[in-house]
């Protein structure tokens, strides 16, 4: 879990290309990783038995492409050279706001010399919780099929989304989030700022803001940290809400 929450920093440090709203959106980022073993789709707020597995298998699991790569992996995978397959995740068409594409493309599965890696192309993600999501997607739906050991995972993403709402998620993961978050300070003010606001107003209106995004994210930070963790992240929060300069 530590890598993912090293990568969402490391996109939150990165030059800012243009702002949508409150969120910082980069550019042509890669990240090779292993998918983490203990991430959990409650880490983030997501409910245990709820429907977001459901959905990403829906949008992004296309049983056409993936039946006839492992058709062929099955047979390219006792071979010893190079060689790859690849599947396409474009699924069930989403509609609504949501219709503007999918926001996972397509994967390969790269074999050289009995090593295998996989390859995960993006036209855009949330770093935090939809990015969180998908990786749990991956490891315990997706890999298992290619019977893949734990694999080495390339991520290209065209577009990365840092929404500064998500980033109080990480606080009881991270026992360095408020070093990380101060840091923010003299990177991009405008960022921490924004973090500081949205962190407090989550867990200040848990049950009262009129937005329902708020009140979840508020109260998954309750349910997953400790009562005195809990109450450690509110005193840090509010002091630094309480210290915000205004805005030149």
């Amino acid at each position: 879990m530590q890598r993912w929450i090293d990568f969402c920093w490391s996109c939150a440090r990165e030059p800012v290309l243009t702002c949508a709203g409150t969120r910082n959106i980069i550019r042509n980022v890669q990240w090779r990783t292993q998918l983490p073993q203990d991430l959990q789709l409650t880490d983030v707020g997501y409910k245990p038995n709820g429907s977001k597995i459901s959905q990403l298998k829906k949008y992004y699991k296309n049983e056409e492409s993936t039946i006839k790569a492992l058709e062929d992996w099955e047979v390219i995978r006792e071979k010893g050279n190079y060689n790859s397959v690849g599947i396409t995740t474009h699924a069930h068409q989403k509609k609504g706001f949501t219709k503007q594409g999918f926001c996972i493309q397509a994967y390969t599965i790269t074999q050289i010399n009995k090593q295998q890696e996989v390859d995960i192309f993006y036209r855009t993600t949330e770093v935090v919780k939809k990015f969180a999501a998908d990786l749990v997607f991956f490891r315990d739906e997706i890999i298992p099929i290619f019977e893949l050991d734990n694999p080495v995972v390339n991520f290209h993403f065209a577009n990365v989304t840092i929404h500064p709402m998500h980033m109080i998620q990480l606080a009881p993961l991270d026992k360095g989030f408020f070093e990380n978050l101060d840091e923010m300070k003299t990177i991009d003010f405008r960022f921490y700022r924004s973090v500081i606001k949205w962190s407090h107003d989550s867990l200040e209106k848990m049950y009262t803001s009129k937005y329902l995004t708020q009140q979840r994210i508020g109260q998954s930070i309750k349910e997953n940290s400790k009562p005195n963790q809990f109450k450690r992240i509110e005193k840090k929060v509010n002091e630094r809400y309480e210290n915000l300069p205004e805005f030149q």
